[in-house]
């Protein structure tokens, strides 16, 4: 799995600073809002393209790798992203997030193939769906702060939901008789995470945020990880509304390994675009 390190991330922050002293906060007659708003309210979509691959395997089947395309499943989906932050302090924060990915479509199959136990011949008519859900919260704390550059790093707990259904609808003798199968993680136990950012103010308007996280996804028979890295851009209207561009990477590495031989492991990468509206005071 392709990761940037966490060197690599700052490193990046640092580079921009030179810029932001290069406009020195005397010259304005304001800060950007992100840098200093007690409460930021954050609503938008996430356009995702998604690549997986994911076996669900049994002893007494052949083990199977499947792929969207082999599933038929459209890899580009909107879905919604919201986000919350009280900065209770000058340097600590509250921060509330959630994260949706979803893809789904179908196809008529061309092979047969196995998951989780049920068998799939050629020739059926599948449905297929994969979802992923991250409730995130995290209490950071700005380790470098000035009126137009923050650099910090939090900690956390979340839940984390994964999802995959094939459905599939056999005709025998003009009745349909549909079967199918699930395969589902869902973390509700708090789970840590870790999680780096930094702010730039390019004028009391504009501003980049730059963000990375690593949420551990390993829960009782599971284990993987959940990473990400995002930068936004974002103006501000008036101090208190304004709207954000970004792109986001994430990389889900998941795996169960049960009794008797049974295993689900699965590798899902969403990247994209998104687009939000952001209100704070």
């Amino acid at each position: 799995m392709k990761k940037l390190s966490t060197p690599v991330i700052l490193g990046g922050i640092l580079l921009l600073s030179p810029l932001a002293w290069g406009s020195q906060p005397g010259d304005r007659d304001e800060v950007h809002p992100l840098l200093e708003d007690k409460f930021t309210f954050r609503a938008g979509a996430l356009r995702n393209k998604a690549e997986a691959t994911f076996i669900a395997s049994r002893p007494i089947l052949p083990e199977t790798e499947l792929t969207l395309n082999t599933l038929g499943i459209n890899q580009t989906k909107t879905t919604g992203w919201l986000a919350f932050s009280w900065r209770f302090s000058e340097r600590w924060a509250l921060n509330l997030s959630y994260n949706a990915f979803a893809v789904e479509g179908g196809r008529i199959v061309d092979k047969d193939f196995n998951f989780d136990g049920v068998q799939f011949a050629a020739g059926a008519d599948i449905d297929t769906s994969l979802r992923a859900d991250a409730w995130v919260a995290d209490v950071s704390y700005s380790f470098y702060k000035s009126r137009n550059l923050e650099i910090g790093a939090g900690l956390g707990l979340h839940a984390f939901d994964f999802r995959t259904d094939i459905d599939t609808v056999p005709f025998i003798n003009e009745n349909s008789v549909e079967r199918g199968t699930k395969s589902n993680y869902e973390v509700i136990a708090p789970v840590p995470n870790l999680r780096l950012y930094g702010r730039l103010a390019l004028s009391n308007r504009t501003a980049i945020d730059i963000e990375s996280g690593l949420l551990s996804l390993s829960y009782d028979e599971w284990s993987g990880e959940f990473f990400y890295i995002s930068s936004r851009l974002e103006y501000r209207f008036k101090n208190s509304i304004g709207v954000g561009i970004g792109y986001q990477l994430t990389d889900i590495d998941l795996e169960e390994a049960r009794d008797f031989g049974r295993r689900h492991v699965y590798d899902v990468k969403f990247n994209g675009t998104m687009l939000y509206m952001t209100y704070s005071y």
